[in-house]
């Protein structure tokens, strides 16, 4: 149990995963949160998952810009034209991809996503790797779909595999007039929510910024205004389910509630690390009977290892939240290796090895943790000369690509590679690897269905992958030393026989849920 004595004021605690989620539930316990609303909306989870985003700016070891954006104020004009730039980029970038557009009418299922979701390239063009599969099999057996998409970051990739409606313009001009009619005292009860929440944390020794309670407010209004909006246009579009990725974020929580108001069945598809230490699929500790609003009524997992995290605490909510082992559709595509598409890459990917080169590790980045960090440039450096590494990043940091290629300039180039490897199908690498090491990634799930073992390299991942640490799928390396001489020991027992393993059919997992829920 994590020590909640105070503090000094000037020193910030170093939380691990764990201790932060134990900091909520503890939250959880001592106010009634799950009767904290507006309207007659809950408000925890979008609380909980802004709490838990800011302490971690807050408490973990993160990059100095990262660190920076936990107090980052937007003055009000200048987020005005942010949102109009958004606008018009969204209306331009739809006009640019005019063919692959989709306009708003009724579906059997509707789906929503990110651009940033749209990880790799097929044909030429940017496959969804999470909603596409999906949308293939309702296709072929003639079920009716439309995504809508947005770009969080600005940032769009064209041409799209699949069609989608480009939501930005519509989410831009629904932020702008959010901030036109915003005003604090319309919240007197959620200023009282928040007033007793920042109380707590001043007691375990953590400041949040002044203008934390004004900014979260701001949110919980813009949170208002998007549930009207997807009310609206739930109402047009008349889906029987919804599939979300990422519904964590205050633009998929608000649909999740609109859906919740409908009645309509909602769907969170499993994107990377779920487990008990992630705030919103792990550990709920105040929840009321019939579940949240804002949480989907499905959570679409990847294993029994995220369901049954899930189940520890929706087994309480009387079926209004449930895991479902779908699998990782897009994964088992890469299990065919008869498929023209993975056969395509796999060459791809051969090509870009260097010639001397015996042994293939990939390194996996996040975001907001430095890039290509020291540790990993000596772990290269002192590195085999017969390795070659496929450095590939996280798809939110497709902006830092010039900013890791600086970083790696210190390495022989024929030594790894950069450029592509982020848009290459991930599952095409892990085909042909030996081995994978990462801070944390989520691509240890994804190694481990390809019998490719993982150096985990920062507490936060002990803390995301218990179950791999405990079955030897993965390991805790602390420094160079431990990671060499782990990844030695790894690549020497590998076979490559491994790196194909049996799997349930897509086919059959997602028949099963639409026989069973549609």
């Amino acid at each position: 149990m994590m020590n909640t004595n105070p503090l000094p004021s000037h020193q910030t605690p170093s939380l691990s995963s764990e201790e932060l989620i134990t900091l909520l539930n503890t939250l959880e316990k001592r106010y009634s949160v799950s009767e904290w609303r507006v309207n007659s909306h809950h408000l925890w989870p979008l609380i909980r998952i802004m709490l838990y985003s800011r302490l971690k700016l807050l408490t973990v070891e993160t990059t100095p810009v990262a660190r920076m954006q936990a107090h980052r104020h937007i003055p009000f004009f200048s987020g005005l034209l942010v949102h109009s730039r958004n606008f018009m980029r969204g209306v331009s970038h739809t006009l640019c991809d005019w063919r692959n557009h989709e306009f708003l009418q009724p579906c059997d299922v509707l789906f929503l996503t990110n651009t940033i979701c749209r990880r790799t390239k097929i044909a030429g063009r940017y496959y969804d790797s999470f909603c596409d599969p999906f949308r293939e099999y309702l296709e072929i057996h003639g079920k009716s779909s439309l995504c809508l998409e947005y770009s969080a970051r600005d940032t769009y990739r064209l041409p799209r595999y699949r069609g989608s409606h480009f939501l930005s313009p519509e989410l831009a001009w629904q932020a702008c007039c959010s901030r036109m009619t915003f005003t604090a005292s319309l919240y007197p009860e959620v200023q009282a929510y928040l007033a007793s929440t920042l109380a707590y944390f001043r007691e375990c020794g953590i400041e949040f910024s002044e203008d934390f309670s004004q900014n979260a407010m701001k949110e919980i209004h813009y949170y208002k205004t998007l549930i009207n909006f997807f009310a609206r246009l739930l109402q047009r579009v008349r889906p029987k389910v919804v599939f979300l990725v990422y519904y964590y974020g205050l633009v998929e929580m608000a649909l999740v509630s609109a859906c919740a108001e409908q009645q309509i069945c909602s769907v969170d598809i499993q994107h990377g690390v779920q487990g008990e230490f992630h705030p919103a699929y792990g550990r709920w500790g105040r929840i009321p009977p019939t579940g949240f609003d804002a949480l989907p009524s499905i959570f679409w997992c990847w294993s029994k290892e995220e369901a049954t995290a899930i189940a520890h605490w929706s087994d309480a909510t009387a079926g209004a939240h449930t895991p479902y082992i779908g699998g990782n559709l897009f994964l088992q595509m890469f299990r065919d290796s008869q498929s023209a598409v993975v056969q395509e890459y796999e060459l791809q990917v051969r090509q870009h090895i260097s010639a001397h080169a015996t042994v293939c590790v990939l390194l996996t980045l996040q975001t907001d943790c430095g890039g290509l960090i020291p540790l990993f440039i000596r772990i290269i450096q002192e590195s085999p000369s017969s390795w070659f590494w496929w450095i590939r990043l996280h798809p939110g940091m497709r902006k830092d690509l010039p900013t890791v290629e600086a970083q790696g300039s210190v390495l022989s180039r024929d030594r790894y590679y950069l450029d592509d490897a982020t848009l290459i199908p991930i599952h095409s690498i892990l085909r042909i690897c030996q081995a994978h090491i990462t801070l944390y990634s989520s691509t240890v799930l994804e190694a481990e269905q390809f019998g490719v073992k993982s150096m985990i390299c920062h507490q936060t991942g002990v803390n995301y992958f218990p179950e791999q640490l405990s079955n030897g799928s993965a390991m805790f390396c602390a420094t160079v030393e431990e990671a060499l001489a782990q990844l030695a020991v790894v690549i020497t027992e590998h076979s490559q026989a491994d790196n194909i393993q049996s799997q349930q059919p897509a086919g059959d997992t997602l028949g099963a849920f639409f026989d069973r829920y549609y």
